[in-house]
């Protein structure tokens, strides 16, 4: 397998790297083979960019904020529309489990405020803004960027849970990304940040102590990470670039092109229960049930599908007939023979040139 090396490392990729560097690798080298994102990734988007155009417009009211959910639900839902494997997502509202709840949710916990300077100074900085080091070997774009009376000051949104469930801090990936923007921030603009900021859906912000010495040293490590990964790339390291986890596999966008996950898939199918793997026999949908067959090593698996999700398989699998194919986020039953499709079940072709 030919592996595109990395042209830069993002802030909000280098936990990510850390964990798997080849599940980057597969991204950017067969990004048309990453599983499609689910509905409740959508609606994570969507409240992100809702967020973040939020926070910049300043919206006074709740039917203000209701426009800025609108506009950018359109927006998203045009995307989704232009693309065939997506196109059943739209609208988002039958899509998504609790469309209309979550939506209610974010519009009435928004905490609404100016962000005028007092003064009637337009504001320096901006959404979007791209920061980088001098070599362009780390370069990320931060959500929002703002020169306030003491300094910068940097915010990024998260539309899902900004604390770690088991240990009630901050996500250590959120902290590295933010501190990772700081380094890029004195590199762009010759100074430090007076205060790195996350913001959650509910628009409350949580402050990121940081030092200018460990936002250099995470600067540093990025850099050395990268040229090392590209040497790995270029020597065709594929087990040094791996690090294989049963749950971190499990949600990987990125397994259908993994040699790795599909060949342990091959060889020991029970030992990862929650994807499917097989040459496509046959499905055949009849109103809204589907039934698929796939084979693997002489021995042939059924899933059952049934209501929406039915209809986007059908889709998917209608043009890998024949071919390889795997089946994710199933339910398996105790044979070992017979899967139920679940809400997020998708049909990817599996690609290892």
């Amino acid at each position: 397998m030919k592996l595109n090396s990395l042209p830069s490392i993002s802030p909000s990729r280098l936990q990510a790297l850390r964990d798997c560097a080849l599940r980057v690798l597969l991204e950017r080298t067969f990004p048309q083979s990453i599983l499609p994102p689910t509905p409740l990734m959508l609606v994570g988007q969507l409240i992100h960019k809702v967020a973040e155009r939020a926070f910049i417009e300043a919206p006074g009211n709740q039917a203000e904020l209701e426009q800025v959910w609108q506009r950018e639900m359109e927006a998203m839902e045009s995307q989704l529309s232009s693309k065939p494997n997506r196109a059943m997502l739209v609208p988002l509202r039958y899509s998504v489990p609790n469309f209309a709840v979550r939506q209610a949710q974010f519009i009435q916990t928004w905490k609404y405020r100016s962000h005028s300077t007092g003064s009637g100074t337009p504001l320096q900085g901006g959404a979007e803004k791209v920061l980088a080091d001098e070599a362009k070997q780390v370069i990320g774009k931060v959500d929002l960027i703002i020169r306030s009376p003491a300094g910068w000051v940097i915010k990024d949104f998260k539309s899902g849970k900004i604390f770690d469930s088991e240990t009630g801090k901050v996500k250590s990936d959120y902290e590295i990304q933010l501190k990772l923007y700081a380094a890029l921030c004195r590199n762009t603009y010759q100074e430090y940040p007076v205060k790195l900021c996350l913001i959650d859906a509910a628009g409350v912000e949580v402050e990121i102590p940081f030092t200018p010495e460990e936002c250099a040293a995470l600067l540093v490590e990025a850099q050395q990470l990268l040229a090392t990964i590209n040497q790995q790339v270029i020597e065709g390291q594929l087990e040094t670039l791996a690090s294989p986890d049963p749950e971190r596999c499990r949600w990987c966008m990125s397994r259908a092109v993994c040699p790795l996950y599909t060949e342990q898939l091959r060889t020991c199918p029970d030992t990862l229960p929650h994807d499917l793997l097989g040459t496509h026999v046959s499905h055949k949908l009849v109103g809204d049930r589907l039934q698929v067959v796939l084979e693997s090593n002489g021995t042939r698996r059924k899933l059952l599908a049934v209501g929406r999700v039915s209809k986007s398989l059908d889709y998917q699998l209608s043009a890998n007939v024949g071919k390889e194919v795997l089946l994710c986020n199933v339910r398996v039953a105790a044979n070992q023979l017979t899967f139920t499709a679940t809400e997020i079940t998708c049909a990817v072709p599996v690609n290892c040139d």
